[in-house]
Formats: C-alpha cells, sequence, structure tokens
C-alpha cells in the first residue's frame, strides 16, 4: 500500500515520541509503589505497543490489509484500586500527573494528525488511538481522585443557572 506523504510523516513522527514515551513509562514503572499506578502504566506501555505495530504495518511497504488496534480492556478503577491501605512516595503523584498531562498530549496529537490524514484506514486508526489515549488519561485522572490529589473545583446550581440564562438569551433572540 502506498501512503500519502502527509501520512507518512505524521507517523514517522508518531513512532519517534512513542519510543521515548514507551521508554519513560517503563522508567516510572519501576519507581512506584503504588500496584494501581503500577498497572496503569503497564497498561499505557501495552497501549502504545499496539499504536507502533499497528503503524508499523501502515508504513511497511508490502502491508495491503487493513489495520485495526485492540480495544483496551474494560476495567474498574474501585476493583484495580482496593481499600487503597499502601502508602504512596511522593514520586507517585508527580508521576501520576505527568503521565495523565502526557496522554492528553497523545490524545489531542493523534486527533490533530488524523484531521490531516488522507488515507481512510489511516485515519480512522488515529482516531481510536486518541480516544484509547484520552481513556487512559481518564483512568489517571480517576486514580489522582482517589489518592486525593486532584483539585476540582465544584460550581453552585446558581452560578450554573446564571451562565445558562445569559446563553439562552443570547441565542433565543437569534
Amino acid at each position: 500500500m502506498t501512503l500519502p506523504a502527509i501520512d507518512l510523516g505524521l507517523m514517522t513522527e508518531h513512532l519517534s515520541a512513542h519510543k521515548g514515551l514507551i521508554h519513560k513509562l517503563r522508567m516510572y514503572e519501576g519507581m512506584v509503589s503504588y500496584p494501581t499506578l503500577r498497572f496503569l502504566l503497564e497498561l499505557n506501555q501495552e497501549m502504545l505497543h499496539a499504536h507502533v505495530e499497528a503503524m508499523m504495518a501502515f508504513i511497511h511497504p508490502n502491508y495491503h490489509g487493513e489495520v485495526a488496534i485492540p480495544p483496551l480492556p474494560v476495567l474498574s478503577l474501585e476493583e484495580l484500586h482496593g481499600n487503597g491501605n499502601i502508602a504512596s512516595q511522593k514520586s507517585d503523584k508527580a508521576i501520576t500527573m505527568e503521565s495523565k498531562s502526557s496522554s492528553k498530549m497523545m490524545a489531542n496529537e493523534n486527533f490533530m494528525s488524523a484531521s490531516l490524514m488522507k488515507d481512510a484506514n489511516v485515519r480512522s486508526v488515529h482516531v481510536e488511538m486518541s480516544y484509547q489515549q484520552s481513556t487512559m488519561q481518564q483512568l489517571y485522572r480517576e486514580f489522582a481522585d482517589r489518592m486525593g490529589w486532584s483539585i476540582v473545583t465544584p460550581t453552585s446550581e446558581r452560578n450554573q443557572a446564571e451562565i445558562y440564562n445569559h446563553f439562552y438569551h443570547m441565542f433565543s433572540n437569534e
């Protein structure tokens, strides 16, 4: 299969980024104390390896079939997290936040790249890669929430109603 130059160029950038990210996650895995976080880092690496395999299949000059990536397993973070009786290290928080941020960046990168790609299969696989990265971001966020490391400022019903009314009036006059 001959790929459009833009698809090949974007994937060569992605492959280099994946190599670095897999290496970083492997290092993190050996540094963390919390089993749930270690599991998420392993899952992230497995997912990235599947993404690499898909891109390698696309760029192989003799490959002519459809390429797909395996779905992420359906997980319950509550089951993985358990009772939470293991003391975490200070580095666990930093690794969680950085891994969440990396997943967000990769999700955005894959989605933006997919919008530029010409080959339909390459594009759809990269949209799925983006979705999987976004799912990893969510899992890291849920883990951080459970550990008490996230700060989310809630809004009030009154504030939400004021904002709704503002936009309701803005658009109801059209």
